[in-house]
């Protein structure tokens, strides 16, 4: 089914709900796609396939009704069920967009990616594999995987709307174990819309880092500053900063930054925007999930906080234009279904600031660490700033040099305080799905001065 069948779907769909409600609007996604599970230095599995799917919101005396079915066939029994959501839900303020010029955004559609087959998969998967092993004997790919395919996306509406997008991506992630005595991991991972070949890179990178964390030594806790790599920044974005800028938590006083645009909030070297109108973005689209023409948003600008993200509804709410920061969650992150209403995502976060490399944020460091995971991110508090989490993937830094690993540590205290001591950003920037959520990231390392560390009993 190509998008001109979809646009034929979206049109019948949208006459049927005309028929019976003020106003409405149908969203319509298609994805096909092969996936590859690795388990134990063996592929697992691979399925491949895809679904179609119709999400309908309706207007009736201006109150809101959410439904969704799989088939055309069955847009009349899910427009029944959002009349009557409608009915219990509260009138509110809102407008469904019209008709736009959206912007092209390139490099999301990779016809190379498309015509990758099953056979494909198996042999990147492989290429993997060999290559971590073949990096040291010693070590077991335990997990990871490779996935392709493709997403098509339409939306129309009463309002004159209709728009479409159609993306590629491709995934790939490789999980190790070094078998000694006392085993330690490593990880690598790549994502992107276009075609990449660098399989054997990816299992290299993720033996060599599980080879690098022999030995640990146990460390006294303290304050110190601390290197954070994306993969482990991106958890305190996700379940800290970027929920704390939404412009719902902000407006009920359920957020650090309540009452405070214009304020400064962070070292004065610090810029964070999201953007889904990058080339090969996270969540980038000509659109958000509600068909407003996606736009750079300018969150905290120098230091300074300079906008909150909004959807339609909850822009309404607080007499706020949408920011295109309506999404519809998936099961996984980075991903979009018609089963899930809009809510509030970031799409494509970005660090922004006067980077340098890796190593001069490591070398400027007389004690600290070096951190590439943490693990409890999601359990932290958005609405204070308050985290405690655990790191198990990590490095001493000793006068500008990495010296050793670590068995264990905890990272605990305020990030957005934290954030007033950002003292450098990398420019190894990385681009990386949400953890839990659709969220997006285009980030490096950054570097934090005083943070409390726990080390292990």
């Amino acid at each position: 089914m190509d998008i001109d069948e979809l646009l034929g779907m979206a049109e019948r769909a949208l006459m049927i709900a005309e028929r019976e409600v003020d106003e409405a609007e149908v969203f319509i996604i298609r994805n096909h796609g092969t996936s590859l599970s690795i388990e134990k230095d063996r592929i697992k599995s691979i399925t491949g396939g895809g679904e179609t799917g119709i999400a309908l919101r309706v207007l009736v005396n201006r109150r809101m009704g959410f439904a969704y079915c799989s088939s055309i066939e069955g847009v009349k029994d899910a427009l029944k069920q959002a009349v009557q959501v409608a009915a219990l839900a509260p009138e509110k303020p809102f407008e469904f967009p019209a008709g736009q010029d959206f912007r092209t955004v390139p490099d999301l559609l990779d016809r190379q990616v498309l015509e990758l087959t099953p056979e494909n998969a198996v042999e990147f998967a492989s290429s993997m594999i060999e290559a971590a092993g073949e990096a040291n004997p010693d070590i077991s790919v335990t997990g990871g995987g490779v996935g392709f395919g493709e997403e098509e996306v339409v939306l129309m509406n009463s309002a004159g709307l209709e728009v479409s997008e159609h993306l590629s991506e491709m995934n790939a992630s490789v999980y190790t174990v070094m078998k000694t005595d006392r085993p330690s991991s490593g990880f690598e991972s790549e994502v992107s819309h276009l075609h990449f070949t660098d399989f054997e890179e990816i299992g290299q990178k993720a033996a060599e880092l599980a080879v690098r964390g022999q030995n640990p030594v146990k460390i006294e806790g303290g304050q110190m500053p601390v290197v954070l790599r994306p993969e482990a920044l991106s958890g305190l974005l996700e379940f800290i900063l970027v929920p704390a800028l939404y412009g719902i938590n902000a407006g009920k006083g359920e957020s650090v930054y309540t009452d405070r645009l214009n304020e400064e909030i962070a070292h004065p070297d610090f810029s964070v925007v999201d953007d889904p109108t990058m080339p090969d973005g996270m969540n980038a689209m000509k659109m958000d999930d509600e068909g407003v023409p996606s736009r750079r948003v300018a969150l905290i600008q120098k230091g300074v906080l300079k906008e909150y993200l909004y959807t339609i509804a909850t822009g309404a709410e607080f007499g706020m234009p949408s920011t295109s920061s309506g999404l519809r969650a998936g099961r996984f992150s980075s991903s979009h279904s018609h089963t899930s209403p809009v809510s509030t995502s970031g799409r494509n976060i970005i660090i922004e600031g006067n980077t340098k490399e890796e190593e001069r944020l490591i070398s400027e460091i007389d004690k600290g660490l070096l951190i590439y995971d943490l693990m409890g991110a999601h359990t932290s508090n958005p609405a204070s700033g308050d985290f405690s989490v655990t790191c198990s993937i990590l490095f001493r830094i000793e006068k500008g040099e990495i010296t050793a690993p670590v068995s264990q540590a905890m990272l605990s205290g305020n990030f957005p305080e934290y954030l007033r001591d950002v003292s450098g950003i990398g420019n190894n920037y990385r681009r990386m799905p949400g953890g839990l959520t659709p969220m997006g990231f285009y980030i490096p390392s950054i570097r934090l001065e005083d943070v409390k560390v726990t080390g292990e009993r």
